[in-house]
């Protein structure tokens, strides 16, 4: 029997506002390169599984010092660049990301979550969020006004270690007090969310917003959290 829900946090719940890729688009006019949104958003699918691989096996980035993180989003920032099409060196992959810094942004949720955490709420279920960011986390969600509804906040500042490790799902699991039966986990992406939950035999969704990850081989997807209800 399901008791606790354990979400992902960015692409699940919510999102940058603005997006990123507009961020991404308002940095690199400023060193007269011109790419648009769906090249950038094809090329962050190969950057952010650099880092869910970094956050997993070597060190979270949150843990990270700042010469450390330096190195690392100017590696980032090339990825982006090179899959969407340009190629640069790397320290001028590294003055772009300063420039994306520079860009003030915010986190905006989906739609969907303030009706499903509250209803879910009031079915007694146990709502946390498992992250690969840092302890701010506990800031932003109470700026989004969704601490109230979460028992649990996991961050791999914490732990140590990120998804898709087994550690930070064992982590969630001592501190919900839960059996692997009574867990779900839901997230935005296989490769971190759903290959580190089913590592423990932990049920875990797969939620596709934009309907644009490879999920014909993966028999737990949804497009949205009110369709949750069918996996409960």
């Amino acid at each position: 029997m399901i008791k606790t829900i354990f979400f992902d946090f960015f692409g699940t719940l919510a999102k940058f506002h603005p997006d990123r890729e507009e961020i991404q688009m308002q940095a690199l006019s400023q060193f007269g390169l011109n790419l648009n949104s769906e090249q950038i958003k094809y090329g962050y699918k190969f950057a952010d599984s650099y880092m869910e691989k970094v956050n997993s096996s070597v060190k979270p980035l949150s843990l990270m010092d700042s010469d450390e993180r330096t190195k690392f989003f100017s590696e980032y920032e090339s990825l982006i660049l090179d899959h969407a099409g340009f190629k640069v060196d790397l320290v001028t992959a590294g003055n772009i990301w300063r420039a994306v810094q520079q860009i003030p942004y915010g986190f905006k949720l989906y739609d969907d979550v303030i009706p499903v955490f509250k209803d879910l709420n009031t079915q007694n279920y146990k709502l946390g969020i498992i992250t690969n960011m840092g302890k701010s986390l506990y800031e932003i969600c109470d700026q989004l006004e969704i601490s109230k509804y979460l028992s649990y906040i996991i961050t791999s500042e914490e732990v140590g270690i990120g998804k898709p490790s087994p550690e930070i799902f064992k982590a969630a699991l001592k501190v919900s007090e839960s059996k692997v039966n009574e867990v779900i986990h839901v997230g935005d992406s296989y490769d971190s969310d759903i290959a580190g939950a089913i590592a423990l035999d932990i049920k875990a969704i797969l939620i596709d917003r934009d309907e644009s990850q490879q999920t014909s081989t993966y028999q737990f997807v949804i497009n949205e959290l009110k369709t949750l209800y069918d996996h409960l």
